[in-house]
């Protein structure tokens, strides 16, 4: 149940991200969103250049993402007032850096990625190999 539920907020959240970000007419990328609440309980985080979202699920909080600077996502997390330490779970859509370099900032967290990925971060000629190796030990 609690996995269906987080598939229906991604769904849910997918929808309402690109209907809120908006098109940078000049370079043809799209700005990430404020922080702040999307909708009851789903929250948009800003990071430098990315958002990351979290959903609040039963007081306790499920990350989509992990972000890129964990200096910024703690300031950001601090100014909607949540606390990282209450988030159960962190669902990564990809291991790059701008989605997953700010995941020390879940250290209570389980870390869900896909098994491509997984296999990806596996293989010794990954340069991200190291960084996800440290987070588990």
């Amino acid at each position: 149940m609690r996995y269906l539920t987080v598939i229906v907020l991604l769904l849910v959240l997918s929808g309402l991200v690109f209907a809120k970000m908006k098109l940078d007419k000049k370079t043809g990328s799209l700005n990430p969103l404020e922080t702040g609440e999307i909708i009851p309980n789903v929250y948009a985080i800003k990071d430098q250049k990315v958002n990351m979202y979290a959903a609040k699920v039963n007081g306790q909080f499920i990350a989509f993402d992990a972000g890129d600077h964990p200096r910024l996502v703690r300031r950001e997390l601090q100014k909607l007032g949540i606390d990282p330490e209450k988030f159960t779970d962190v669902f990564l859509t990809h291991s790059h850096q701008d989605h997953s370099g700010a995941l020390e900032v879940f250290s209570n967290a389980k870390i869900h990625i896909s098994k491509e990925e997984a296999d990806y971060l596996n293989d010794e000629r990954n340069p991200m190999r190291s960084f996800f190796l440290n987070l588990r030990n």
